[in-house]
């Protein structure tokens, strides 16, 4: 739980992380308190691995064309700069972060880089706005994609996240990760998702709304998480 200090003396500015992976607070002499929150996992009907928490991760299988090249703020609907009922969109700048930092560490486990879809992209968008509209982290109900989420809040109405901040978080459940169980558990799914060898596609969306929370919504094609291929998609890091 954060609170705010409303002392006239000082002024007490707090961002909230809701992760998956973990569950701490911290204060900084600055003011600043992160907190992130650790929720169990479950494995659906289909087989796969739900990382059902506020950055979470969620497969089932789908085929899309895809697009090497990064999609313009016109492909995007509501781009970055602009606003739709209160709420602060995406641009190419952050999606081209996001990108690279996957791509980043998937080259560390040598695994193929991915390519941005603007049809995944589009998708994304489309559900981290309602998330900023809505005011909570949500899944999205038969999704055909792996899904990583991330949600950040801060009463700076300045403060953002950065394209990559949100793949260094799921990326840092690795220390978690058991190689070789042909299986994630409940605190890695963001990290097995990120890596993940089969997938080949990326859609990103960013939604900031008035009450200053972000959500960052990440889908893969095709989607990561099966059980029973762990082994094969979920390489140790070779750099």
């Amino acid at each position: 739980m954060s609170f705010f200090n409303f002392g006239k003396t000082k002024k007490t500015l707090v961002t909230v992380v809701q992760n998956e992976n973990s569950s701490s607070t911290s204060s900084t002499s600055s003011g600043i308190t992160k907190t992130s929150y650790q929720y169990k996992s479950s494995v659906s009907s289909s087989g796969h691995v739900d990382g059902v928490s506020f950055n979470r991760s969620i497969s089932s299988p789908v085929s899309t064309k895809s697009s090497s090249a990064l999609p313009s703020t016109k492909k995007i609907e509501q781009a970055s700069g602009e606003k739709s009922q209160g709420c602060l969109q995406i641009d190419e700048k952050f999606i081209n972060a996001c990108l690279e930092k996957h791509n980043y560490y998937r080259d560390i486990h040598g695994v193929p880089p991915l390519k941005i879809n603007d049809k995944l992209c589009k998708f994304s968008q489309e559900w981290a706005t309602k998330l900023a509209k809505m005011g909570k982290m949500e899944h999205r109900k038969n999704s055909e994609y792996g899904e990583n989420l991330y949600f950040k809040w801060s009463s700076n109405p300045k403060c953002l996240v950065t394209g990559d901040e949100a793949v260094v978080s799921w990326y840092s459940e690795i220390k978690d990760y058991k190689y070789g169980t042909d299986r994630s558990a409940s605190t890695t799914g963001h990290f097995t998702q990120v890596v993940w060898k089969d997938s080949t596609e990326l859609g990103v969306g960013f939604s900031r709304n008035s009450k200053g929370e972000i959500y960052v919504v990440c889908n893969y094609n095709p989607p990561g998480n099966f059980i029973g291929s762990f082994g094969n998609n979920v390489l140790k890091p070779c750099k």
